[in-house]
């Protein structure tokens, strides 16, 4: 019972990795063919496309990440969370989640000529929301990572 919340959490990034990996198989090539029925004619089309390659930039660091935050918690069981391996995995997370900030945060202007397009505004505070999870990621991180060194 003492390691079920490592458990937990290790199947919940299997399943993150799952879902990410159904979506770019799966529904990512969908919607970059949708884009041109959706939005005939405009440069919403470009802008959706645009967005489709920076999810798909956003999957090794993604990856990575997971495959950090799996180690961390490996190290977690070992009783060895204030060691050196994992203050660097705390790194690791922390720079993968800087990567794909960047990306979204780069992505976020061509969002607006969608919500022109589609008469939508709300689409940008959705954007806004999902650009700012691998900001919090990336401080909880770095909190992490000093706290733990400074023991």
């Amino acid at each position: 019972m003492k390691r079920f919340p490592t458990y937990f959490l290790r199947f919940f990034i299997l399943v993150l990795f799952a879902l990410s990996l159904v979506f770019a198989v799966f529904a990512f090539p969908g919607m970059w063919q949708g884009s041109a029925q959706e939005f005939p004619g405009t440069f919403a089309v470009y802008a959706i496309r645009l967005i489709m390659v920076g999810l798909y930039a956003t999957l090794p660091p993604f990856y990575w990440v997971l495959w950090n935050a799996f180690k961390f918690l490996n190290y977690i069981d070992k009783n060895q969370a204030l060691s050196e391996g994992a203050l660097k995995t705390l790194k690791n997370i922390k720079y993968g989640a800087g990567v794909i900030a960047v990306l979204y945060v780069g992505g976020m202007p061509l969002l607006l000529p969608i919500a022109e397009a589609d008469d939508a505004p709300g689409i940008l505070l959705f954007g806004a929301a999902i650009a700012c999870m691998p900001i919090a990621v990336a401080c909880l991180a770095a909190v992490l990572e000093r706290v733990l060194g400074e023991k």
